[in-house]
């Protein structure tokens, strides 16, 4: 089963707005996994610097919190430095710790295409909400919280759908019923 697909990046939080910069620092890094299908942001993190080692900490906290769930099979990534994917060979292909860590869990990473911002056009406009309402919120979590339980435009709106609520939606029944077993040994 496929965990819809998925997308991550980093954002440099560069402060152009008038924001109090105690709320914010002006070097804040964010980098989130965003569920396309729901915009459910299933895992993310703010840090002072884009490493690998964060990258890292970020595909853990999504194993933590949906691999019980249903596990992710695809990750559509851009071609930074932190996911080893800016040295790619002449095959296409390219090696990584990051990389490497994917592969350990059964996740087949995907690289974005290179100057198509479409690719990432969910995880831009998630940015730009981000930079918007994070100053309002004490913590990233508290963002998030608010992110994935308010009523989303692109989703059923009629019904005033959230992204938390479309991601439950739309994991397929033998997901569930996977728990069950697990759990139950039904």
């Amino acid at each position: 089963m496929k965990l819809n697909e998925t997308k991550v990046r980093y954002i440099l939080r560069q402060n152009r707005k008038r924001v109090p910069t105690k709320e914010i620092a002006r070097d804040v890094k964010v980098c989130v996994i965003l569920d396309d299908a729901s915009r459910m942001v299933l895992a993310g993190g703010e840090f002072t610097e884009i490493n690998t080692k964060n990258s890292i900490l970020i595909i853990d906290q999504l194993v933590d919190k949906f691999w019980w769930l249903c596990p992710l099979r695809e990750l559509i990534l851009d071609h930074g430095s932190e996911f080893g994917a800016h040295k790619i060979h002449d095959d296409g292909s390219w090696n990584s710790e990051f990389k490497d860590h994917l592969r350990k869990y059964g996740i087949k990473p995907i690289l974005a295409r290179v100057r198509y911002p479409q690719t990432n056009g969910k995880l831009e406009r998630f940015f730009g909400e981000y930079i918007k309402h994070r100053p309002a919120f004490h913590s990233f979590d508290d963002f998030i919280t608010w992110y994935n339980d308010r009523p989303h435009g692109s989703l059923n709106l009629q019904s005033l759908e959230t992204p938390e609520r479309a991601f439950r939606r739309k994991i397929p029944l033998e997901a569930y019923f996977a728990i069950g077993h697990r759990l139950f040994g039904l």
